[in-house]
């Protein structure tokens, strides 16, 4: 939600647009300034993420131009890309249940529980079809992760990248 603010400043009218959270706070402090981890973690996790995505989508295309299944490099990235997953979403989950929330709760876990699953369903796909089209499950799988990690950043307010 966007509330319009009018500065007077030198006989000139500035107006100002000013992004506020759903509990009324100014979206630059809805976070508590004393909590030191919760945003930084959130924020250079879902950087790492991104990479990571960005990475398994690009050794799985390389491996599925080579007309190839998924090479185990894939695989073990992917099992380390989830288990940042899950850091992640464990530390999303305690910080909302301190206190703190993105703009729309019930989106952000709705894209937080599809994070979660989307690699290992990739994965599983690409198991059960071990040639080129399994390489570009993991493909697709690498760019929707790393499409929703964006998402999920702009939600809670972290600046992406």
């Amino acid at each position: 939600m966007f509330v319009q603010s009018n500065f007077v400043q030198s006989n000139k009218v500035t107006c100002a647009y000013q992004r506020i959270s759903p509990n009324g706070q100014d979206w630059a402090h809805a976070a508590d300034p004393t909590d030191p981890i919760a945003p930084q973690v959130i924020g250079w996790l879902g950087t790492a993420l991104i990479v990571a995505a960005l990475l398994i989508a690009g050794l799985a295309g390389i491996s599925a131009l080579r007309r190839r299944g998924p090479f185990v490099l894939v695989v073990a990235a992917a099992v380390l890309t989830e288990v940042m997953i899950l850091v992640q979403a464990v530390v999303a989950v305690a910080v909302s249940v301190n206190g703190q929330s993105a703009d729309e709760p019930g989106l952000f876990f709705a894209y937080l529980v599809a994070v979660v699953l989307i690699l290992p369903a990739a994965l599983l796909l690409a198991r059960a079809e071990r040639n080129q089209f399994g390489s570009l499950v993991i493909v697709v799988g690498g760019l929707v992760l790393a499409v929703l990690v964006v998402r999920l950043q702009q939600l809670w307010g972290v600046p992406v990248g």
